[in-house]
């Protein structure tokens, strides 16, 4: 939803029965969830003050170095699955004789990068859902000083909420990786969160974005570590 400077992460308190949310895309339910009233909410004076760029930016280079540490994350996965799957005999012969067919000159490539196409997708999200559910923001994020609210309750998302915001995030803004859709979705994205100060999943997951200003040395270290992995990726494939 909203973007939020909040250095020392206040915004905990956001609740819709006193704060209009409607600038940032929100319509409050009917009525107010029990869980906001032990919360002190911001004015909405406090919410035009605390409202900054959307730092598109800082949320491409935060979702690079994510999607590279998943890739790192997922790389022991896959190897583990891959030895368990070749410790069954049957299963074993069958995967050989599969991909013996599948893989005979160019269509083994092309069979190799849609099925890592297929694993990252599924993969990937759960990681960012997870990571914002349980921390509220994720490494890439941390490094860029990005973190994540629910606009209903002023807490963490939940992992349901999270989960779904995640994948939404992955078809809607990064094109499932697929090329030349991944180009098309990143443009309308961009443009759509510089018109409406947030993303379409985020104004749908009533999702309130909370941002502030990082270093020169903390954008340094994550520009290097998002070209680390868009130029490990490109290799491996």
């Amino acid at each position: 939803m909203g973007v939020v400077r909040s250095g020392d992460w206040r915004a905990a308190g956001v609740t819709s029965d006193n704060v209009d949310l409607a600038p940032f895309g929100y319509e409050a339910p009917p009525s107010a969830p029990e869980a906001r009233s032990g919360a002190a909410a911001f004015t909405k004076d406090e919410v035009a003050s605390l409202t900054t760029p959307v730092r598109a930016w800082a949320r491409y280079v935060a979702k690079l170095i994510d999607a590279a540490l998943a890739g790192v994350v997922l790389l022991p996965v896959a190897l583990v699955v891959g030895f368990l799957l070749g410790m069954t005999s049957f299963l074993h012969m069958r995967i050989a004789e599969f991909w013996a067919s599948a893989t005979e000159g160019e269509a083994a490539r092309v069979f190799e990068y849609v099925f890592g196409l297929a694993v990252f997708g599924v993969f990937y999200p759960l990681f960012e859902g997870v990571c914002i559910s349980n921390l509220g923001t994720t490494p890439g994020k941390l490094l860029l000083g990005i973190r994540l609210r629910d606009a209903d309750t002023g807490r963490r998302l939940t992992m349901g909420k999270s989960i779904s915001r995640s994948y939404a995030a992955y078809f809607l803004g990064l094109g499932a990786s697929i090329p030349i859709v991944a180009l098309g979705t990143q443009i309308w994205s961009y443009n759509s969160l510089l018109a409406n100060d947030a993303t379409l999943w985020d104004r749908r997951h009533h999702v309130l974005y909370e941002t502030h200003e990082v270093s020169f040395v903390r954008w340094t270290i994550a520009v290097i570590v998002a070209l680390i992995g868009v130029a490990t990726s490109a290799a491996l494939r």
